[in-house]
């Protein structure tokens, strides 16, 4: 995959901006949401720059779960933007096309390595891309199998149980909430 071009230095400073002072609070998800959505709606094209800076971010983040839930979150805030906005609701929007390449780098980095609790949680917002039709059948298979492949990793390396498979939740009864 070629690199996407570059944002012009003063946007990749703001977008860098946004990522450090984003926190799990409803009020810093919006914000942060606020800047990317203006940024992409200011500067057409910009949707493969952002969506790759939020996975490179997203892998800079190492162990640090919760800062990596908070990107997802963040994700999640921008898609339901867009999604709002679309005239036809079966074709994606420009962001929602650009992210899905980056969503198994991110997915992996969120995922792999954290225990299933954890990983629940992003999980579940992968389902409400579903259940909004952010992503369509096809692409949602796509990302469940990612999500379900890095899951059999995680039992591989640490014994206990995949916490997803595609189609619904595996492992022992009452392992997850509802």
């Amino acid at each position: 995959q070629t690199r996407p071009a570059a944002l012009q230095p003063e946007d990749e400073k703001a977008l860098a901006a946004v990522f450090d002072t984003l926190s799990g609070t409803k009020e810093s998800i919006k914000t942060s949401r606020k800047a990317i959505t203006k940024l992409i709606e200011e500067k057409k094209g910009s949707e493969c720059r952002i969506c790759d800076l939020s996975l490179e971010r997203t892998r800079a983040l190492g162990k640090d779960f919760t800062k990596k839930l908070h990107m997802v979150y963040l994700i999640n805030d921008i898609l339901l933007y867009f999604v709002k906005k679309r005239a036809n609701k079966a074709q994606p929007d420009a962001y929602a096309s650009a992210l899905l390449p980056y969503l198994s780098g991110i997915l992996n980095a969120c995922v792999l390595g954290h225990p299933p609790a954890d990983s629940t949680k992003v999980h579940r917002v992968v389902s409400l891309w579903g259940k909004k039709q952010i992503f369509l059948g096809p692409q949602l298979h796509v990302l469940n199998v990612i999500l379900h492949t890095e899951a059999e990793e995680y039992a591989k390396t640490t014994g206990g149980p995949p916490p997803v498979a595609p189609g619904g939740v595996v492992g022992p009864p009452g392992a997850f909430p509802p």
